[in-house]
């Protein structure tokens, strides 16, 4: 039995509506004619009239449907929100590489960030049938946003957070200013966990990684009461707990997960552009070595997502844009060929409107 497929669909911001009903039926017919299609999550748009539209289409072919929901970014935009804060108390900033998203990060343990979670929902989204939510953005921000925001938050909230994980704040920001080789150096554990081998510094991205397990949980609960399905959006296995994701533990919430595999973009959650965001920081780089995007890594990395105790769909380029993703046919079978070894499904990522039309035909 071959591969089936989740097709991902980017509508456009909450704001700005990037395509129409009619030009999503006409990319996608094909596709779905002739491909073994079980889902298809779109959004973030929040115009009720084209959302219902989409829908009434899927599921005229019985293709369930989740609405991809930003959680710790982009919200912003439409409602007051509270932004990390650094390490030097300065007010997080958005990163402009793609069209309408901004990049820029919220605080998870703020309350008031989850409740605009779950007001969007509510005001928008509530009356549409959806068979589940897809939650994007749900990390701290990754070193493409800068060195500073890489660490992630620390707001008085956090800060508590911490002091109750015994941290030693005032060790770690040192540690961070000084661009200690501790924060580089550890190995991975069987889960994915990447412990560090300095106890402070462990203690820290361990504490890290709660407060986004405790967020996204909540909200796991918040829609499964509402009886939806929910699937999570994570970095690669390989930086996914640098950002505060615990795969193990959100799997334990989640109805799937998707790691994004994206071995050639050129852009936030990138795998090779991640690592060198990363790694440029510190004078001995060597302490955090490996080859993000090789065969040998995306073994490893799929073994960590062997212990996760919910459905795993790798998530892999299907479109080109320029100066972003440089995908092509042979990159996308290659692949298509590693994954279907471990996984029983894919997610076509992360805008199947922009597919490339030779992946198109080797799906």
């Amino acid at each position: 039995m071959g591969l089936s497929y989740v097709l991902q669909i980017h509508t456009g911001s909450f704001e700005h509506a990037h395509t129409d009903f009619k030009y999503i039926q006409d990319k996608i017919e094909s596709i779905i004619h002739e491909k073994d299609i079980k889902a298809v999550i779109f959004g973030w748009h929040l115009h009720p009239s084209l959302n219902q539209q989409i829908l009434d289409y899927f599921h005229k072919k019985d293709i369930e449907c989740y609405f991809w929901l930003p959680v710790l970014s982009e919200v912003d935009l439409i409602k007051d929100s509270i932004a990390i804060t650094d390490y030097e108390g300065k007010q997080g900033q958005s990163v402009q590489v793609i069209e309408d998203e901004s990049f820029s990060f919220l605080c998870p343990t703020h309350h008031e960030n989850y409740q605009n979670v779950c007001e969007i929902y509510e005001e928008y989204l509530e009356k549409l049938d959806f068979d589940g939510i897809f939650l994007d953005k749900i990390r701290f921000p990754s070193f493409a946003n800068g060195y500073n925001e890489g660490f992630g938050c620390f707001c008085e909230s956090c800060e508590e957070f911490f002091n109750k994980h015994q941290v030693d704040i005032k060790k770690i920001k040192e540690k961070i200013s000084q661009h200690d080789e501790s924060l580089l150096k550890g190995q991975y554990d069987e889960y994915g966990h990447y412990l560090f081998d300095d106890k402070q510094v462990n203690l820290f991205y361990q504490a890290r990684t709660k407060m986004i397990s405790q967020c996204i949980g909540n909200l796991c609960d918040y829609f499964h009461q509402k009886d939806l399905k929910v699937g999570l959006d994570i970095y690669a296995p390989f930086f996914a707990y640098h950002c505060g994701q615990d795969i193990y533990e959100l799997s334990k919430k989640a109805d799937f997960l998707k790691p994004m595999f994206y071995r050639f973009t050129q852009a936030p959650a990138g795998m090779q552009y991640e690592y060198d965001a990363y790694k440029q920081y510190f004078n001995d780089s060597t302490k955090f070595q490996l080859e993000p995007i090789s065969l040998d890594s995306l073994k490893m990395q799929s073994q960590f997502l062997e212990k996760a105790l919910c459905d795993v769909y790798p998530g892999v380029e299907v479109n080109t844009i320029e100066n972003i993703c440089d995908t092509n046919q042979l990159r996308f079978l290659e692949n298509k060929m590693f994954f279907e070894k471990y996984f029983d499904r894919l997610v076509c990522c992360w805008n199947c409107l922009l597919i490339n039309d030779e992946i198109k035909e080797i799906l």
